[in-house]
C-alpha cells in the first residue's frame, strides 16, 4: 500500500512546490512580525529617550540707549486752564426821568467806544423847563410873602412893646406873629427843594456814560417816548475784563488765591492762539475764587482780570485786543517747589517709573513720585538722585536689569582701528 503511494505520479509530482510554497509563506509572515517587532521596539525606545538640545549661553546683546544726568533745582508750578472773556463790568442803561428821545450819540451802536463823561443821548427838555420856571415864579412870590410877613412882625413887636404887659411866652410868639414867619421861611424852603429837584430832572434829561464802556446794544432811536423802565443801551466797561477759568480742585492747592481787594493775586498770561498766535500773551492777575463749582466737570471758578482789554491805552501798533466770548488758554504762577526734578512728560513711563542706568550699566526701572503735572512736563520728589543717568531713548522690550550701551563707548574701537593705519 506505501508503495503505491509513493510510486503516484500526481502526488509525486505536486507534494516538493507546494511545501516550497508553504514555507515561504511562513518566512513572509515572520519577517513581516520582526520588523513590525523592531519598528515598535525603535519607537519606544525614541520615545522613553528624546533627543535632548544642547544648551547654549545666552546672548547678552547691550542696547544702545542716550542718557541725560538728572537735576534737582527750585522750579514755578503753573497751573495752565481754559476760560472764556467776560466783561468785569456791564451795565442796562435806563432813563431816570420820561420824555421824548430827540438825539443819539454817534458811537452809540453796538462796538461803539464810549469815554466816562460823554453825553450819550437828550430827552426833550421843554417840559422840565417850564416846570422850572414855575416853580421859580413860586419862589419869588413866597419870597415877597416873606418879606410882608417880616413887615408885620415888626409892626406887631412896636405895639408889643408901646403895651408893656407882661404875658406867656407862648402868648408873646403869636402876639409877634412867629408862627407866620416860620411858615413863611417854610414855604420858601419848600419851593427851593422843588426847584433843586426840577434842576436835577433837567440834568438828567442827558443821559452821560457812567464809565469808559463798549456799547453792546442799542435799544432806542430818535423819536422814541421812554420811560424809567425803558432799556436804553447795554453796555461794557472797557477799563478790565475777566477770564473766567476752569481749573480742577486739586490744582488750587498750588495757587495763592486772595482772599480781599487788597491782596495781589498770582501772575496770569492769556493765550488765544486763534486771534494773537501761539507765542503772543496778554497779562493779568487772579482777582478772586467763584463761590460754587462749574456744573459740568465739577471745575472751580477762576476769575483773572486783564487790565485795557482792548489795548485803548497801549502805545503799540498791535495792542492784542480781547473778544468778549473768546475761548483762550490761562497760565498761572503758582507756589515754588523748592528741589525737584523737571523731566519731559515722555520720560515718565507707565504707573509712574523712570528708565535709570545705574552704575553697573544695566536698566532700573525704577517708580518715583510725581508731585505736580504741568503740559509737557512732570515734578519729581523723589525716586531719583541728583546726577544719575536718566535714559532718554525708547526701548522696544524694556527688561529690568537688561545691559545698557552709550553712544561713546561704541565709537571708541572705531576710532582706536582709524588710529592704528
Amino acid at each position: 500500500m506505501s508503495r503505491l503511494i509513493d510510486h503516484d505520479p500526481a502526488f509525486a509530482s505536486s507534494s516538493p512546490g507546494r511545501g516550497r510554497r508553504v514555507a515561504a509563506g511562513i518566512f513572509r509572515t515572520v519577517l513581516a512580525v520582526g520588523l513590525l517587532a523592531g519598528g515598535g521596539a525603535m519607537a519606544l525606545h525614541f520615545l522613553e529617550t528624546p533627543p535632548e538640545a544642547k544648551k547654549r549661553a545666552p546672548s547678552r546683546r547691550a542696547a544702545l540707549v542716550e542718557v541725560a544726568p538728572v537735576r534737582f533745582s527750585s522750579h514755578r508750578v503753573t497751573v495752565e486752564a481754559m476760560g472764556t472773556v467776560v466783561p468785569a463790568r456791564v451795565v442796562e442803561l435806563h432813563p431816570r426821568v420820561s420824555g421824548e428821545v430827540v438825539w443819539v450819540s454817534g458811537q452809540l451802536a453796538p462796538g461803539g467806544l464810549l469815554r466816562q463823561g460823554d453825553p450819550l443821548l437828550r430827552l426833550d427838555t421843554t417840559d422840565y423847563e417850564l416846570a422850572l420856571q414855575r416853580l421859580r415864579t413860586d419862589l419869588a412870590r413866597a419870597e415877597a410873602a416873606l418879606a410882608v410877613e417880616q413887615g408885620n412882625q415888626a409892626i406887631a413887636r412896636r405895639e408889643f412893646e408901646l403895651l408893656g404887659e407882661v404875658v406867656g411866652e407862648a402868648d408873646q410868639a403869636l402876639l409877634l406873629r412867629k408862627p407866620q414867619l416860620d411858615a413863611a421861611r417854610a414855604t420858601i424852603g419848600g419851593v427851593q427843594a422843588e426847584i433843586a429837584r426840577a434842576e436835577v430832572e433837567l440834568e438828567r434829561t442827558t443821559l452821560r456814560v457812567p464809565f469808559n464802556a463798549l456799547v453792546r446794544s442799542r435799544a432806542v432811536d430818535v423819536g422814541a417816548r421812554v420811560t424809567q423802565g425803558t432799556v436804553l443801551a447795554t453796555l461794557v466797561g472797557t477799563d478790565t475784563y475777566w477770564v473766567e477759568a476752569a481749573v480742577p480742585v486739586r490744582q488750587l492747592k498750588w495757587l495763592d488765591i486772595p482772599r480781599s481787594a487788597a491782596e495781589q493775586g498770582p501772575a496770569v498770561r492769556v493765550f488765544d492762539s486763534a486771534a494773537w498766535g501761539e507765542e503772543r500773551s496778554r497779562t493779568g492777575r487772579v482777582v478772586r475764587l467763584a463761590a460754587e463749582l462749574l456744573e459740568a466737570g465739577r471745575m472751580a471758578r477762576l476769575l483773572v482780570a486783564v487790565e485795557d482789554p482792548l489795548g485803548l491805552q497801549d502805545a503799540r501798533k498791535d495792542p492784542l485786543p480781547m473778544l468778549l466770548g473768546s475761548f483762550v488758554r490761562v497760565a498761572i504762577d503758582g507756589q515754588r517747589l523748592a528741589r525737584v526734578a523737571a523731566l519731559e512728560r515722555p520720560l515718565l513711563r507707565p504707573d509712574d517709573t523712570v528708565w535709570v542706568r545705574d552704575g553697573e550699566g544695566n536698566l532700573d526701572i525704577r517708580p518715583v513720585e510725581v508731585v505736580f503735572r504741568h503740559g509737557e512736563r512732570v515734578m519729581i520728589a523723589r525716586g531719583l538722585a541728583e546726577g544719575e543717568q536718566l535714559v532718554v531713548s525708547d526701548l522696544p522690550a524694556p527688561v529690568q536689569g537688561m545691559p545698557l550701551r552709550l553712544p561713546e563707548v561704541e565709537a571708541q574701537p572705531t576710532a582706536s582701528r582709524e588710529g592704528s593705519r
